[in-house]
């Protein structure tokens, strides 16, 4: 029963609340406006949050919305910056401000998205934007806004916490406790309200993200000759069309080289054969032609005069200069010992010769009876 209902029964003379009750039902009253606040933004994850628990984080600039899936705060939406936050939802969208791409997360890996090659109908939406990046870009400033008139909420609920606090201050009476209870109540209805109402543009926002990840899928992923829009098909049906071209032409090359290069007498089609084999048959219908003049003949017809033995020899010119001498080679190796000579014949009986006569000349006498030296 609420608090205010109970003073009604408390003035018809029933019995009051324990106080034990009392502030058990107040540390509810606190916690669920913890969690109010805590809902909307700060620069850290609420403490103790509870599953499908969103939270502005604005540690990001700009702030990003954040869903609490039991172990891991996921960012969810769109967001238009320099890089991707951290830990994204499935379906999340991405547009990088500088290099003026988009992609969105698949669950396990950023995909990218030609949001400029890909036309867009705005027919039956506020957007104005023909192509699919810059309508994401224009549901990214809707967004934006909404996030603000969140930040807004979070001040009217900064703003009903003081409720909550003049009713701390006040719990030693019980009857004064009770009155700033009430307060608390009302604060605390008013809180739930505004977080009501952040919680609807939190939704909003995801419904338009999960319109645009559907439209993006459709861009994608569309069956091949199944239109997205009048006359406008999916990223699929043109690389499925890419690659019919690809085999097209790579059957074409096929046939070209079967037009050069086929064997003889195997046709290409039936009845038509490659070049090869006409350049066979041309060689083989080709003819020898007459002999050619030799080189003498060809001087002869030059104006030379006389016989072929003569010709060569004017090919011969004079005999060059001597060159200069090369260097002496190495000293051979030694040769065998010749064999011994044969003995000579017996002498003439010439005296010996006396020590000192060296020089002088020896003269023979006719007759052996004797000799004389000869100065």
């Amino acid at each position: 029963m609420p608090v205010a209902a109970r003073k009604n029964t408390i003035s018809e003379g029933e019995s009051p609340i324990s106080s034990v009750k009392y502030n058990e039902e107040m540390d509810n009253v606190y916690f669920s406006l913890n969690k109010a606040m805590s809902f909307f933004s700060g620069e850290s994850a609420p403490d103790e949050p509870m599953l499908n628990q969103y939270w502005l984080d604005t540690a990001s600039n700009p702030a990003v919305l954040r869903r609490y899936d039991g172990s891991v705060w996921r960012w969810t939406g769109i967001h238009f910056g320099t890089a991707a936050p951290s830990n994204p939802i499935s379906g999340a969208f991405f547009i990088n401000s500088d290099a003026g791409t988009m992609a969105f997360w698949d669950g396990a890996e950023w995909q990218s998205l030609p949001g400029t090659a890909i036309g867009f109908d705005p027919g039956d939406t506020d957007l104005v934007s023909t192509n699919l990046e810059d309508a994401l870009k224009e549901m990214y400033v809707s967004y934006l806004d909404t996030l603000a008139q969140a930040e807004i909420a979070v001040t009217a609920a900064g703003q009903a916490s003081g409720y909550a606090t003049a009713a701390d201050e006040a719990r030693a009476a019980a009857v004064t406790a009770q009155r700033l209870a009430e307060g608390a109540e009302t604060g605390a209805v008013a809180a739930q309200g505004f977080a009501e109402l952040a919680q609807g543009f939190a939704e909003d926002a995801q419904s338009d993200a999960e319109n645009a990840r559907d439209k993006a899928e459709d861009w994608a992923e569309e069956a091949e000759d199944t239109e997205v829009e009048a006359g406008k098909y999916s990223a699929k049906h043109h690389a499925l069309k890419a690659d019919a071209s690809a085999a097209a032409a790579a059957s074409s090359e096929t046939m070209a080289a079967k037009w050069a290069e086929e064997d003889e007498d195997i046709p290409v089609v039936t009845g038509e054969y490659s070049a090869k084999h006409w350049a066979k048959k041309a060689e083989g219908n080709a003819t020898v032609g007459p002999e050619g003049k030799s080189a003498y003949d060809l001087a002869v017809l030059d104006g030379f005069s006389g016989t072929l033995e003569e010709w060569l020899d004017s090919l011969v010119g004079p005999t060059g200069a001597t060159g200069p001498q090369g260097p002496a080679g190495a000293t051979g190796p030694e040769g065998p010992q010749g064999i011994q000579g044969l003995k000579g014949d017996t002498g003439d009986g010439v005296p010996p010769i006396a020590e000192g006569d060296a020089g002088k000349l020896v003269a023979v006498k006719g007759d052996e009876s004797g000799y004389e030296n000869v100065s």
